[in-house]
């Protein structure tokens, strides 16, 4: 289904309502919550329902039209097909001097982000070398707990970004860069759609090397070929975006990394993370996860329009929910807007796993939530939707936000700035709700981003 009102009416239309709002009165004319609400989903269904649509094999020709293009002494030599069979030339004992800093990166970008850019050959090297350490202890699910060094430790959850640099730069000048007390984990969909996927993939990949046991990327449902070869106005971009600024070969290594990222997170054995929702598969519990068999695979894809993923086994059905899925108010499994083999999971099927797998929380992202905030909290309060992404694809008009824990004896850190902050006690944990809008929030200057990114490099 189509949005009801053009993308430039919804944004006024909520610019208006913050502001009155914040006034204390309730603007005339204006659609409602609710109303509001399902132009959001119908935006968001619109963007992902065509993923599943056919013409991947027509898209495919256009991007090798596209790389002839760019490069017409590969035309004759190199296609996407072929390319998957090459490897990167890339020795893995990289010179320090030629390594990627990661606080320099963010000293630079953060004065410039139209010009956030690194070499070629600097890229290929530190993807090989990420490459190589997360191939040393692969896993579907990791288990995360507190940093305990530092003043304040702390885990970061962030959400969708789809390439939008601007916000992944706020959330760390706001939150600070990874270090040795400030542990982050990403929650996918990192690509497509925005123009600078593949810089925030390299400050991340840089900060990993940086801090291997502070910085964790889960696999969204953009982490995938099929969907990254698509255009971006059709909701992918990434294969795209790496040609024009790199090559093949930069585009074929981050494939490879795709598939090596963890499905799932457990935090202090208390809070479940995962990308889309829960699963189809009944009572599915962690140890199930953490020997998922088809986990460094793409999830499967339906055969067509009409199919319903009868035909996937249990761990192929928990390998596509766990990217897909979202969850609806009422009970049990019902079909989804986005296509009719993807299933929305009720109340109760997240209430029966936290239970089963005594954990108080599940957290996941991969829609903007209805209400246009960065977050939801919803089933009871025992499912929080994180999406990170501003003013999603620029239109939607949603507000950012990120998940901030810290053990439930700390102090509250919650911004004394404007931010709106959500504070939910949960056992040994809290979580703290930081929203964010680029458009409102970002600083004048870059001076605190400079300060944070000396502080990291200290911490080296």
């Amino acid at each position: 289904s189509c949005p009801r009102l053009p993308s430039r009416c919804l944004r006024l239309s909520l610019a208006l309502r913050r502001s009155a709002m914040a006034c204390g009165t309730t603007p005339a004319g204006l659609p409602d919550e609710s109303e509001l609400r399902s132009h959001f989903e119908s935006f968001h269904v619109l963007f992902e329902s065509m993923h599943f649509r056919s013409g991947q094999g027509r898209l495919r020709e256009q991007l090798e039209t596209h790389l002839r293009r760019r490069d017409p002494a590969e035309q004759t030599q190199v296609s996407l097909e072929a390319a998957r069979h090459l490897r990167l030339q890339v020795p893995l004992a990289v010179d320090d001097s030629a390594r990627l800093d990661p606080t320099e990166l963010l000293y630079k970008w953060a004065g410039d982000p139209a010009s956030a850019g690194v070499a070629e050959e600097q890229l290929l090297g530190l993807l090989a070398e990420v490459e190589a350490l997360m191939m040393v202890k692969p896993a579907p699910l990791v288990d995360l707990s507190l940093p305990v060094e530092g003043d304040d430790p702390r885990i970061v959850l962030v959400g969708d970004l789809h390439g939008q640099l601007l916000d992944a730069l706020h959330i760390l000048h706001t939150q600070g860069p990874p270090s040795r007390s400030c542990m982050y984990l990403f929650n996918g969909d990192i690509t497509d759609r925005g123009s600078q996927a593949v810089e925030i993939w390299t400050l991340i990949l840089a900060f990993k090397l940086r801090f291997p046991d502070n910085v964790h990327v889960l696999r969204g449902n953009h982490e995938n070929r099929a969907i990254n070869e698509r255009p971006r106005s059709w909701g992918g971009g990434f294969a795209e975006e790496c040609l024009d600024k790199h090559g093949l070969q930069v585009y074929e290594a981050f494939q490879r990394i795709f598939l090596q990222l963890p499905l799932f997170a457990v935090l202090q054995d208390e809070v479940f993370v995962v990308h889309g929702g829960l699963f189809r598969t009944p009572n599915v519990a962690l140890e199930r996860l953490r020997g998922l068999s088809c986990w460094q695979k793409p999830y499967p894809m339906p055969v067509s329009e009409e199919d319903e993923g009868q035909d996937w086994n249990e761990d192929e059905a928990i390998l596509f929910d766990a990217q897909w899925a979202d969850p609806h108010p009422m009970l049990g499994f019902r079909p989804s807007n986005r296509g009719r083999h993807i299933r929305t999971f009720g109340r109760d099927v997240t209430a029966d796993f936290l239970a089963k797998n005594r954990l108080q929380l599940c957290v996941r992202s991969h829609e903007v939530p209805r209400s246009g905030r960065g977050y939801w909290f919803t089933h009871d309060s025992k499912l929080l939707t994180i999406f990170s992404a501003s003013n999603y694809a620029g239109m939607i008009g949603n507000r950012g936000a990120v998940a901030v824990f810290r053990s439930a004896t700390g102090e509250n850190q919650a911004d004394g700035d404007g931010q709106a902050a959500k504070v939910r006690q949960l056992g040994r944990l809290r979580v703290e709700v930081v929203e964010h809008d680029i458009s409102l929030d970002s600083p004048a200057d870059s001076s605190s981003v400079l300060r944070r990114a000396r502080v990291a490099s200290r911490a080296r």
